[in-house]
């Protein structure tokens, strides 16, 4: 049992909660210490819960952890283990008509354009259904109470909210009001509508009057026994045996061993680890492996990540699949290129064949630039046959004195002629040559050499539209985001080997990260 107290408006909140403890035996209250902690700020949420210790450690530990961080998840979780409470221990749902657990929320939400600061309460009572009380007051304070001595507080409250600074009344009503079930120190958070929890402080608690103390109940040997149940307590923790459950819980209150009838109908040994989580059961004991693996991929050639689920797994409780997408990635270059002497021959011998030449015209002008004379003597050109000069043979010729001749066809013979240095002009038109050349090979001389290497890593393109095939079956959808977190718990189910293969659509690089959670038997 706690008291929470809250003064507000608009724009500022102040929530308090003590730290005392204490329990009831036969409807009286015992102080037990004064260490417990009963409000909490979790993502800007300030959160008073109070009931049984253990039960409520349960449920702040799990909304922390938990990656939604909404009124709706608390509420929900709230549900969940009230449920189970219920179950386990039915005679324990009525403490002083009050519940066996209370929670109270002071937080803001933006609507629209504006904070409004916001509080909420669910009780175990009312099968915490969830109330809204929006804080709307512009000057002064509103004040609120939750858990015990509610209305003795509200009194003191209105009658010095307005008189006194909030530590001051707040001081006030603690110290007015300790008692077995309050006292201690309070812890109180001071909170803004737009920045949130801007303080946290602790003020003492000062006690006006003598105090039932659970160290004076029944004493044996500096351990306690209290009322129809057996109850073992130090300051380093709390055994209890109640029914056919023994339950051993830590000095913050949080259960660590149950032995006997832990769940209905379940019994056993139930150990829990140090985040809460149950290690040992009937289900055997957990078990977790995790599976690191990277390559390079593209459409054909796929990350391959195979593991084993041995064969004395009890259950599976959860598979998760953590892909990193990256870019493909070389560790080197190549080789530096490096100057070098070669040395060749100019030609094997070979026989190579032409035409004299394709089939062409060609024509050649006169001679050009020539003089010279009919000469006696000099470079004869012989003639071939005879000729006439046009007279018929035997033709009469008239010479002088009257007389005639007869015209004969004149011998071969010959003249000389001088001819001197001249050109022609001579025109070849485009033509070509067949050449045959028969295969042949040249001989190259390299000399010893090396290359020196290029160090270095070097990157290409990203993975993307990455599939999942688990033990050659597809499965879930085509990612491309950066890193994405898959649960594939639903498709292992059997034991033995499982292989999970990546692929992408071009060419990339994969970090895989599986996580497996199972009950292992012995």
């Amino acid at each position: 049992m706690s008291l929470a107290c809250l003064m507000g408006n608009e724009k500022r909140a102040y929530f308090t909660a003590d730290t005392r403890e204490c329990a009831t035996v036969d409807g009286q209250l015992y102080q037990m210490n004064d260490n417990a902690k009963k409000i909490f700020n979790i993502d800007n949420k300030i959160i008073f819960i109070s009931g049984y210790s253990a039960l409520c450690k349960e449920v702040i530990e799990d909304f922390e952890v938990d990656t939604d961080h909404s009124i709706e998840r608390l509420q929900d979780i709230i549900k969940e283990h009230g449920r189970s409470f219920e179950t386990l221990y039915p005679n324990h749902v009525d403490i002083l008509g009050a519940g066996y657990m209370d929670c109270t929320v002071v937080t803001s939400v933006k609507i629209e354009d504006k904070y409004q600061n916001i509080l909420y309460n669910f009780n175990s009572t009312n099968n915490f259904e969830l109330f809204e009380y929006p804080i709307t007051k512009k000057d002064g304070y509103i004040f609120a109470t939750a858990g015990v001595l509610g209305q003795e507080a509200t009194d003191i409250g209105n009658s010095l909210k307005e008189k006194l600074d909030p530590v001051d009344v707040f001081k006030t009503i603690y110290n007015k009001l300790s008692c077995e079930a309050v006292g201690g120190s309070f812890e109180m958070y001071e909170f803004d509508n737009v920045r949130g929890v801007i303080s946290h402080n602790t003020y003492k608690i000062e006690d006006k009057k003598e105090l039932l103390k659970y160290e004076d109940y029944k004493p044996n040997n500096g351990h306690y026994i209290l009322g129809n149940k057996l109850q073992i307590s130090d300051d380093r923790g709390t055994l209890t045996i109640e029914g056919n459950l023994l339950t051993i819980t830590d000095d913050s209150k949080k259960t660590k061993v149950q032995l006997g009838e832990y769940t209905k109908g379940s019994f056993g040994l139930k150990l829990y680890g140090p985040k809460g989580d149950v290690v040992l059961d009937e289900n055997g004991i957990v078990q977790v492996d995790s599976i690191q693996v990277v390559d390079n991929v593209d459409s054909s050639h796929g990350l391959k990540l195979k593991f084993y689920v041995d064969d004395g797994m009890i259950s599976i409780r959860k598979v998760m699949l953590n892909i990193t997408l990256e870019r493909f990635r070389a560790h080197s270059k190549g080789a530096l290129s490096k100057i070098i002497d070669l040395n060749t021959t100019r030609s094997e011998r070979i026989d190579l064949t032409t035409t004299l030449e394709r089939s062409f015209a060609s024509k050649s002008t006169l001679p050009e630039n020539v003089s010279g004379n009919t000469e006696t003597d000099g470079t004869y050109i012989s003639g071939v046959g005879g000729h006439n000069h046009g007279i018929p043979d035997g033709t009469q010729l008239l010479v002088s004195g009257g007389r005639t001749v007869s015209w004969s066809t004149s011998g071969g013979h010959r003249h000389p002629i001088s001819l001197n240095s001249h050109s022609h002009s001579f025109t070849v038109p485009a033509h070509s040559h067949d050449i045959s050349m028969p295969e042949h090979a040249h001989s190259i001389s390299m000399p010893s050499h090396s290359h020196d290497i290029d160090y270095g890593i070097y990157e290409s393109s990203y993975a993307t539209g990455v599939r999942i095939s688990i033990d050659g079956v597809i499965r879930g959808g085509t990612y491309s985001s950066s890193e994405n977190t898959v649960d594939i718990t639903q498709w292992i189910t059997t034991t033995g080997w499982h292989t999970i293969e990546l692929t992408s659509t071009q060419l990339g690089r994969i970090n895989a990260s599986l996580y497996v959670k199972s009950f292992v038997g012995f």
